[in-house]
Parts: C-alpha cells; sequence; structure tokens
C-alpha cells in the first residue's frame, strides 16, 4: 500500500508541466526499516524517537512525553527548489492537542506546523511565524503535510505549505505560503513533533525531491 503511494506521486509529478517536474532525493516509508532505532541515515536532534510497527504497518514513532519540541533531520543538505512532505498521526486528549510539522534548511529553517490548539496551520522560519491559515485538522487520523521552497533566476524567493487528511485529494493549490527577503539556512529536511496531549506521534512515508525551476 505504501509504495503504491509513493508510486502515484510520483506518476503525479511527471504528468506536471515540466517547470514543475520534482527528482526525488530521499524516500523513506520504514517497511523495511527493524523496529528499533531510527535508520543510520536520520539524524535525531532530540526525542525518544523508534521506529514501531501496528498492524503491520511500521513507521517513525515519537513517545507522548516528555513534552518538548523534538525532531529528526533527514535526506541530503539543500538550499533552494526543494519540497519536502510527510504523513504524521497525531491524537488529542480533552482541550490537549499535539503539534507536529515538516520542515527545510536544517533546525533553524523553515517550518510548517499543525498547530491544532489554536486551530492554525502556521509557517514559520526560524523563531518568526511568517503567515498562518484557518487549521481544518481531525483527531486520531493521519494528516499530509508538504512544504516547499522555490528561489527562480530572477531572485523571487517563496515559501509554501499545504497540509490535507488522508482519504481526501491534495489540494491543487497551496494553502499558504510567503515571500522571502531572505534565504533559510541550507540544511537537510526535517520532522518535529511536540507531544503536547501526552499521545504518541507517529511519522511516515517521508519524502524530499528536488524542482526544476525555469
Amino acid at each position: 500500500m505504501k509504495t503504491s503511494l509513493f508510486v502515484l506521486c510520483l506518476l503525479a509529478e511527471l504528468a506536471a508541466p515540466a517547470a514543475a517536474a520534482a527528482v526525488p532525493l530521499f524516500e523513506e516509508n520504514f517497511a523495511q526499516v527493524p523496529p528499533g532505532k531510527p535508520p543510520t541515515n536520520f539524524m535525531v536532534v532530540d526525542g525518544g524517537f523508534t521506529v514501531r510497527e501496528e498492524s503491520s504497518q511500521r513507521f517513525l514513532e515519537l513517545p507522548g512525553n516528555p513534552l518538548e519540541n523534538y525532531g529528526v533531520l533527514f535526506g541530503p543538505p539543500a538550499a533552494s527548489n526543494v519540497c519536502v512532505e510527510a504523513r504524521i498521526w497525531g491524537e488529542s486528549t480533552g482541550r490537549r492537542h499535539p503539534m507536529f510539522a515538516v520542515g527545510l534548511g536544517g533546525i533553524g529553517g523553515l517550518k510548517l506546523w499543525v498547530a491544532p490548539g489554536r486551530e492554525q496551520l502556521e509557517l514559520h522560519l526560524g523563531e518568526r511565524m511568517l503567515v498562518t491559515r484557518p487549521l481544518a485538522w481531525k483527531s486520531g487520523a493521519w494528516a499530509h503535510l508538504k512544504l516547499r521552497y522555490v528561489q527562480t533566476p530572477q531572485g523571487m524567493m517563496r515559501a509554501e505549505g499545504k497540509m490535507w487528511l488522508e482519504g481526501e485529494v491534495e489540494p491543487a493549490e497551496w494553502t499558504l505560503g510567503a515571500e522571502l527577503k531572505q534565504p533559510p539556512p541550507a540544511g537537510r529536511a526535517s520532522v518535529w513533533g511536540a507531544p503536547v496531549s501526552g499521545k504518541p506521534i507517529r511519522f511516515d512515508d517521508l519524502r524530499l525531491t528536488a524542482i526544476n525551476v525555469p
């Protein structure tokens, strides 16, 4: 099933105009990774991340405590014209909700945060929030996150992100975006989690692609 997901994503990208063509740089769906420590090509920034299996599906899991922001870096370092995506699962406890993100440009780079407690999808650069949009998120459902950073030969720099739930069709348009006055730092892609609800956060189908910009 996971292999089919990657095939469908790749076919969709190949069918897109040449200006938006994408070249895979990194993919991991954990199907061939044994339960236990993350693969050696992952760099754990902090947190007790482990590969777990449930209902014959494997994924990277962040435990529900202690409460802090934790992240994992993956893929080759990249400066611009890249897109990162992942599926992320979280569950609320009463009025406490998890927070999670995908990122580009290492620890201090761009991040697309799902913040159910604030009912917002948020685009950050380092510690600075760039733009927000209202969020439609469902506890206990897998969410797809996608973030890209594009720099054209004409000097335009733009970050864009989108989120949709499992079973929904990927939105054709980017949900939110911001023009950048200076480039984010070069660095690896990432996923992040803050287990505010006290429940684990799960990550799967990580992917990094290079975008060809005319």
